[in-house]
């Protein structure tokens, strides 16, 4: 199982509809809004790094309202 955690900026005004598609999607597992340099911070998880990185860029990139997107790759020692 692959992890990433996404640090989402979005639009002002913005954060409660975009919270709401990434909770619907399939791949999150966790998604909050958080004070400080980011909006929202999700946790994402799927079988391969490919399909976790996909539902960042084709989803969550392209969502109305996401200004910026900085991506955590979860790695396991």
């Amino acid at each position: 199982m692959e992890t990433v955690y996404v640090l989402i900026n979005v639009e002002s005004g913005a954060v409660e509809s975009v919270i709401k598609k990434i909770t619907e999607m399939k791949n999150v597992k966790d998604a909050a809004v958080v004070t400080g340099a980011y909006d929202i911070v999700a946790r994402i998880e799927g079988e391969y790094i490919t399909d976790v990185l996909t539902s960042v860029i084709r989803g969550i990139r392209q969502m109305e309202g996401v200004t910026s997107t900085e991506t955590l790759v979860v790695v396991k020692l």
